[in-house]
């Protein structure tokens, strides 16, 4: 079984000029990922990952400096790939609905292919990680934590965290220490 704690970047400094992936944090955000780092004491040792958005890998950066590690940056947890020439927010709100869901099996095979790569980053880890990304990506991630179809489960917060475990390259959501089993199962 390999821990891996999933965290969400904290809040970034919006730039309408500047594509979300060059986002930086803002103070408030910086505030947050000094507070996140420290969170993650609790749960060390842990090897820190990015992905390769400025707003990921900054916050990684407080909880490698605390947790005497260095950033790895995965571009498997890169940001969602939206079709060149759309509006990426609308783009995402609708493939990633709580109002109308979405079903994986409905997407196309970029948006699969990018979430079959988040999966199989987790399940390359060997080694108690946290893994620092995005909304888009957690969601992914916990769609097959839980065995669900759907594009949206849950609505993580900025600088969040949840704990998953890969066991024989099961992903598993962990909650209180205990891996909980997916509806399906």
């Amino acid at each position: 079984m390999t821990r891996i704690i999933v965290a969400r970047h904290a809040q970034p400094e919006m730039a309408n000029d500047l594509p979300q992936a060059n986002w930086s944090l803002s103070r408030y955000g910086r505030n947050q990922a000094d507070h996140l780092a420290s969170r993650l004491q609790e749960f060390a040792p842990l090897n820190v990952l990015a992905g390769p958005s400025t707003r990921s890998r900054e916050t990684a950066e407080f909880a490698a400096k605390q947790l005497g590690k260095s950033v790895k940056i995965d571009p498997r947890f890169g940001d969602v790939p939206a079709p060149k020439g759309t509006d990426l927010e609308s783009w995402i709100w609708q493939n990633f609905s709580f109002d109308k869901p979405v079903r994986w099996s409905q997407v196309d095979a970029n948006l699969n292919k990018w979430r079959n790569d988040n999966l199989e980053a987790l399940r390359d880890l060997k080694e108690p990680s946290v893994v620092f990304t995005q909304f888009t990506n957690i969601n992914a991630i916990l769609s097959a934590a839980l065995r669900l179809d759907v594009t949206a489960v849950c609505h993580p917060g900025f600088a969040s965290i949840t704990e998953i475990a890969v066991v024989n390259g099961d992903i598993r959501l962990v909650v209180n220490g205990m891996e909980i089993v997916g509806p399906n199962e």
